[in-house]
C-alpha cells in the first residue's frame, strides 16, 4: 500500500511537468510537451517516492511518446527529417572546422537549392519544401556550424548538466527544485527537436540563469538566491525592451516604405547603420532598401541590396528578384542562374516556375521556355488555388502557341 506521503511527493513532482506539458499542447509544441514528459521520468527517478515505473517501462513510454508526436504532424516530421538530410551536405563541407558561426541561417535554402536542382528526390520531398532557415535541432546546428570538434564542449555539458541536477535533488527535494529541475531539462530534451536559442537569445539567459540557479542550491541563503535573479530577471528586461524598440523604429520606417515617405537621403542612412543586435532586424532594413531601390528602378543599388539580403536570410522571392534585377542590368546569364536558384530552392511554387517561364519567352529561348513549362504543368500541387489555376491555363496556351 501506498502511503499518502508517496502519492504527495509524486503528486509535487508531476505538477509543473504537466503545467509545462499542458501550455505546450495548447501552443502546439511537440518538442516541449517531450521535454516535459522527459523530465517527469528522470525526476521521479531520482525522488525517493516508492511508486517507480521500471527503466524499461520508462524507455518505452518515452519512444510511445516520440512515435505519437511524429504522426501527430506527420508532414511537420518528414520535413524536419528532409532538413536534417540536406543540412548533412553543410556539414560534409567542413567536417571539422564547420560551416561557420548562424551559417546555417543564410546557407540553408542554398543547400536546398542543389539537392533539388539534382533531381534526386521524391515527390513528397518536394511538396514538403519550404524557405527554412533553422535545422531544428540546437546541437546538430552546433556541430554543423563549428565542426565535429563542437562535440567535445556538448559532452561537457550534458556532463555538468545532469550532474548539477542530480546534486540539486540530493540536496532538496522542494517545489523550488523540481520547478527548476523542469524547466532545464524541458529546454534540454526540447532543444533537440525545435530552435530555442538560435531563434532568440533571450533562451540562452534563460538556460544560464536555471543552471545557475541549480547550481547554487543550498550554497547561499535565500536572499543572496533572490537578489541573483532579480539580477537576471534585469537582463531578460533589458534585452526584451532594446529588442521591442529596435521592433518599433523597423515598424515605422516599413509604414514610411509603404506609404512613399522614404527619400535617398534616408535610404543611404539607412546603409550606414549596419550594427544591429539581431539578424532580423539586419534583414528588415536589407528588405526596406532593397524594396525602395528595386521600386524606383536604381537597378545597381538594388542588385547591391538584395545580394546583400540574399547572403543573410535567403528567399525564393529574393532569389526571383535578384534574377528580375539581372535581366534589367542586361546579365542574362546571372538572371537565368537566380531564376534557377529560385526555383529549386523552394521546388512546389508555381510563381516562380512561371517568372523562369516567362523569362526564356522574353529572351526567345523556346526550347528552354517548353522544357520549363511542361515541368510546370507536371507539378503536383501543394494547395490548389485560384492563382494555380490561372498560371497552368496560361502556360498551356503560351505552349500551344510556341
Amino acid at each position: 500500500m501506498i502511503s499518502n506521503k508517496n502519492w504527495i511527493e509524486i503528486l509535487k513532482i508531476a505538477l509543473f511537468p504537466a503545467i509545462i506539458f499542458l501550455l505546450a499542447s495548447i501552443f502546439s509544441s511537440r518538442s516541449f510537451a517531450l521535454g516535459a514528459i522527459t523530465s517527469f521520468f528522470f525526476i521521479l527517478f531520482r525522488s525517493n517516492a516508492k511508486l517507480k515505473p521500471t527503466l524499461w517501462l520508462s524507455i518505452l513510454i518515452l519512444i510511445a511518446s516520440i512515435t505519437i508526436a511524429f504522426i501527430t504532424k506527420i508532414d511537420s516530421s518528414l520535413g524536419r527529417i528532409l532538413i536534417y538530410k540536406i543540412s548533412f551536405k553543410a556539414f560534409l563541407v567542413n567536417p571539422i572546422g564547420g560551416i561557420g558561426w548562424n551559417g546555417i541561417y543564410g546557407k540553408y535554402l542554398y543547400l536546398q537549392s542543389c539537392y533539388f536542382s539534382e533531381r534526386h528526390f521524391s515527390e513528397k520531398e518536394l511538396l514538403l519544401a519550404d524557405n527554412t532557415h533553422y535545422v531544428f535541432n540546437e546541437y546538430y546546428r552546433l556541430v554543423i556550424e563549428n565542426g565535429i570538434l563542437m562535440l567535445i564542449p556538448l559532452f561537457f555539458f550534458f556532463f555538468f548538466s545532469l550532474k548539477a541536477v542530480n546534486r540539486a535533488l540530493d540536496i532538496n527535494n522542494n517545489f523550488l527544485t523540481y520547478f527548476l529541475s523542469t524547466a532545464y531539462i524541458t529546454i534540454i530534451i526540447a532543444s533537440f527537436f525545435t530552435n530555442t536559442i538560435s531563434r532568440d537569445l533571450i533562451w540562452l539567459v534563460v538556460v544560464v540563469q536555471l543552471y545557475l540557479n541549480i547550481i547554487t542550491i543550498g550554497k547561499f541563503s535565500r536572499k543572496y538566491l533572490i537578489l541573483f535573479n532579480i539580477l537576471l530577471f534585469l537582463v531578460i528586461i533589458c534585452l526584451s525592451i532594446n529588442y521591442n524598440l529596435t521592433r518599433k523604429y523597423f515598424l515605422n520606417l516599413k509604414q514610411q516604405a509603404q506609404s512613399g515617405e522614404l527619400t535617398d537621403t534616408d535610404v543611404e542612412l539607412m546603409r550606414s547603420k549596419t550594427a544591429f543586435l539581431s539578424t532580423d532586424f539586419e534583414v528588415e532594413k536589407l528588405k526596406i532598401i532593397s524594396n525602395y531601390y528595386t521600386e524606383s528602378m536604381q537597378w545597381e543599388k538594388a542588385f547591391e541590396a538584395t545580394l546583400n539580403l540574399s547572403k543573410l536570410k535567403p528567399f525564393n522571392v529574393i532569389y526571383s528578384r535578384l534574377g528580375m534585377i539581372c535581366a534589367h542590368l542586361g546579365n542574362n546569364v546571372e538572371a537565368e542562374k537566380y531564376y534557377k536558384s529560385a526555383v529549386y530552392s523552394v521546388p512546389n511554387r508555381f510563381s516562380t516556375r512561371l517568372e523562369l517561364f516567362n523569362f526564356y519567352l522574353e529572351n526567345n529561348e523556346i526550347e528552354l521556355a517548353k522544357k520549363c513549362g511542361l515541368e510546370l504543368l507536371d507539378l503536383p500541387i501543394k494547395i490548389n488555388s485560384v492563382d494555380v489555376i490561372n498560371i497552368r491555363k496560361y502556360v498551356k496556351l503560351k505552349i500551344l502557341d510556341l
